[in-house]
């Protein structure tokens, strides 16, 4: 299962570029 660090930093990493991206836009992001 070697895949499976590489999924869950890959939603850690779209959690955070979603939240940096609303920050950025004034938006409000809704995961």
């Amino acid at each position: 299962m070697r895949y499976l660090p590489t999924i869950i930093w890959g939603v850690i990493l779209g959690q955070v570029v979603g939240f940096l991206i609303s920050a950025l836009s004034g938006g409000s992001y809704d995961p």
